[in-house]
């Protein structure tokens, strides 16, 4: 049995991420994939003291996808009404899986054997889903768009290229989650005049950009281990007592004991 002196302490302790698919952390009016870390102090005749603090998780599980660096091509063939002409459609990307600031790169091959004019139109939107049961909540909104110059009657086949860059601000997708997912989709809209257009559609993976900034900090006390790799402070090996800091520094200094550190009397 060991007895703790008087002053404030510190109890250092690691844990590893099970290893198993957990969606990254995310947030919304709608919903919300919140990770929380919760700690419990236990004193004999005295009610236990809790703490709870959220830490962000960034998933690999995501970048885990079958062909996700693999190219992509989508076809489709339109017969116009009256006899008037096919038109066809081909798209092609190099793969399916970006992180937030490379180029997406997407080329349309355009076979205009009709009596019409068409225009082609380029989209990268967003897609989420929220699924509570009965309840199904779907909230789409277009990110990039691009237009190209229309392709004239019978004008005979066109390639066209465009180029995005993805935003690095979006948050990287979410699929392994039943309840909330969020889909990114490359969408090729091919315009025709007094007809239906047609529309070929790709998926997108906004894979997550694995930094320091997806690790707790070091004065948390305990090992980050999502990814493989880790961080351990240089007093893991156990627990120390400190002199009490002023308290207007101990919330920066011990963010997840602040509001439950034990002092001994």
């Amino acid at each position: 049995r060991e007895i703790i002196g008087k002053g404030r302490h510190v109890f250092p302790f690691s844990f590893r991420i099970p290893d198993r698919e957990l969606p990254s952390s995310f947030s919304s009016i709608f919903g919300q994939i919140i990770h929380t870390l919760k700690a419990k102090l236990k004193q004999s005749m005295i009610p236990a003291r809790k703490a709870k603090t959220h830490f962000t998780f960034v998933s690999k599980a995501e970048m885990n996808i079958p062909g996700i660096m693999v190219s992509q091509h989508r076809s489709k063939q339109k017969s116009i009404a009256l006899n008037s002409g096919i038109v066809l459609l081909d798209i092609y990307t190099r793969r399916m899986g970006y992180k937030p600031g490379e180029e997406l790169h997407v080329t349309a091959k355009i076979t205009n054997l009709s009596n019409r004019v068409v225009k082609p139109k380029f989209v990268l939107d967003e897609k989420k889903t929220y699924n509570g049961g009965e309840y199904i909540k779907v909230d789409k909104h277009d990110i990039l768009q691009e237009k190209a110059d229309a392709i004239k009657s019978r004008g005979g086949t066109t390639a066209v290229t465009k180029v995005f860059t993805i935003p690095r601000q979006l948050s990287p997708s979410i699929l392994i989650c039943p309840i909330i997912k969020l889909q990114y989709r490359l969408k090729v809209y091919l315009d025709i005049t007094c007809a239906p257009s047609i529309v070929l559609k790709l998926p997108i993976v906004i894979l997550p950009e694995l930094t320091d900034e997806n690790h707790l900090p070091p004065t948390s006390g305990f090992r980050y281990e999502a990814f493989g790799s880790s961080y351990e402070p240089a007093w893991i090996n156990g627990p120390q007592a400190i002199d009490p800091p002023p308290p207007y520094e101990a919330a920066a200094l011990y963010p997840l004991f602040s509001s439950s550190s034990y002092t001994a009397a």
